[in-house]
């Protein structure tokens, strides 16, 4: 199947990657919390980090839906073609811009704080934006059905 070329198809494959792709980085990032923190398989640890994910996945889409429309958008754009051909290889070259764009937003949003939130966010950030701009491609193929995904 051919895929579509149009920009309206490029802005839906963004906004459905940034909402998968943050959904999808904070169940592993709550994961990744539970699993290296001391305490936190307690009731109270477990409802903490609930509470962190949701905080964490509200902040992380606010910055991804419009990095997801702006870049994304372009990329899929100009590359549509590529990426229908082979998705997951894009997506390890998506998450690794993601990544980049991730550590760009760290730097000029959270990097002149102190503390436990500063830590997480240096990691969350490249974390989150590798999470969304990967799973670009494969939205799109899931979309353009020109791929069967596992």
């Amino acid at each position: 199947m051919e895929p579509d070329l149009s920009i309206a198809q490029s802005l839906k494959v963004a906004f459905l990657s940034a909402f998968a792709g943050c959904f999808l980085s904070t169940i592993i990032f709550c994961c990744g919390i539970l699993a290296t923190a001391d305490g936190m398989f307690s009731f109270k640890g477990i409802i903490a980090v609930q509470m962190w994910g949701a905080l964490v996945g509200a902040m992380a889409l606010l910055f991804s839906i419009p990095a997801a429309l702006i870049l994304g958008t372009a990329l899929h754009c100009i590359l549509t073609l590529q990426v229908a051909a082979n998705p997951k290889s894009y997506a390890v070259l998506f998450a690794l811009i993601g990544a980049a764009v991730g550590w760009i937003i760290f730097l000029v949003m959270f990097s002149d704080g102190l503390g436990s939130t500063i830590e997480m966010a240096k990691y969350a950030c490249p974390f989150y934006g590798a999470g969304v701009a990967g799973i670009m491609p494969l939205t799109a193929a899931w979309l353009n059905k020109s791929i069967d995904l596992p």
